[in-house]
């Protein structure tokens, strides 16, 4: 049986170290913590780690300091940065000394737990397999978007504005997996190139990139078809947060969309239990009216059950009733002509008996 796989949490609040434990725990991993970066590098040298989360700011050895020495002794070892009051040149500090991702603390437990996966299963660290479609007309922004990017183990893509960038979507040998698309281009803007993605490459999802649209117009992308929207001026890490928030929301899409197909292609009565097992039976109730509709669905139902089996019952007394009757109708006239064939017998012994007294 293979071992289960070694989390190492560094953390100097207890509170928090306590809080991922449980979170990851149920998944089947061994957790082993550390209080400060001194223990945690002890830990390292003296264990087989799959995976560490560390904290940044910590007393002794800080999480920067942490990775770096854990970087030059053990390059292949995913280290993923967790912190709620790292400033934007420290995440993008951390980001560019090889950890593997940073994450923004209230961490989401969804966003943990399949990140801790990907970078156990290799996930992470193979996302140089998404392609990634940069439209921006500013060209320090798509230089910056393209090195960032690059370093985060992306395959970047670069064009000045959206008829440039379809171009590129058409002639690709395989779709990209995102376009991140600034509003306000020339000869095609933003909103145009999503509207004519989404026809050409329906895979590719768009990412909208925007520090001057207004509502309406940020409606309108989405009303064409964009995914997520990135505020600028935006920090590295915080990118890259959004951009493998959005690889987990888009796979979480997927996972949604072939349920949906798995459920379209059932027969109409298991279609009709599920419907009736989710949003009658088990469905959750938030307010006394729901409470009722569920409670008055679920009387219906039995009921209508309960007569349905009465009527069967009913019916099938009524067959068994007229089969008795049909038995008793068929018992009579066999009765009825073994006794007419007794009579004739009778009659016929009688004749020849007067015959013999006559001779």
């Amino acid at each position: 049986m293979e071992s289960p796989k070694t989390i190492l949490i560094v953390d100097d609040d207890k509170g928090i170290v306590d809080l991922f434990k449980n979170v990851l725990e149920p998944d089947g991993y061994a957790i082993k913590t550390a209080y400060n970066g001194i223990d945690a590098l002890e830990i390292i040298n003296t264990s087989h780690i799959d995976v560490v989360l560390s904290d940044i700011h910590m007393p002794g050895l800080s999480g920067v300091e942490l990775l770096k020495a854990v970087k030059s002794r053990y390059k292949g070892l995913p280290i993923i940065m967790i912190s709620g009051m790292a400033t934007a040149i420290t995440r993008d500090k951390v980001v560019k000394m090889g950890s593997l991702m940073f994450m923004e603390k209230p961490v989401s437990f969804e966003l943990l737990r399949k990140t801790v996966k990907d970078a156990i299963s290799g996930e992470l660290q193979k996302q140089i397999a998404k392609r990634i479609l940069v439209v921006d007309d500013h060209e320090p922004t798509r230089n910056m978007l393209n090195e960032v990017l690059t370093s985060a183990n992306y395959v970047a893509v670069l064009a000045g504005n959206g008829r440039e960038a379809l171009e590129k979507i058409k002639n690709a040998e395989k779709p990209f997996d995102y376009a991140m698309i600034d509003i306000h281009m020339p000869e095609m803007n933003g909103i145009e190139f999503i509207g004519a993605c989404k026809n050409v490459c329906p895979a590719t999802l768009p990412i909208i990139m925007t520090g001057e649209a207004d509502t309406d117009e940020i409606k309108e992308a989405y009303k064409q078809g964009g995914f997520t929207l990135i505020k600028k001026p935006f920090d590295i890490p915080t990118l890259l947060f959004c951009v493998a928030q959005l690889q987990y929301e888009s796979d979480s899409l997927k996972e949604e969309t072939v349920k949906k197909e798995a459920f379209r292609k059932l027969p109409f009565y298991k279609k009709l239990y599920i419907n009736l097992r989710d949003n009658v039976i088990f469905a959750p109730s938030s307010s006394k009216v729901k409470r009722f509709i569920r409670t008055a669905g679920i009387v219906i139902v039995f009921a209508a059950i309960g007569l349905a089996l009465i009527a069967t019952a009913i019916s099938f007394e009524k067959w068994i009733n007229q089969g008795h009757s049909q038995i008793e109708s068929v018992i009579d006239k066999v009765v009825g002509y073994l006794e007419r064939d007794e009579q004739r017998e009778l009659q016929k012994i009688k004749e020849f008996s007067n015959w013999l007294d006559f001779h």
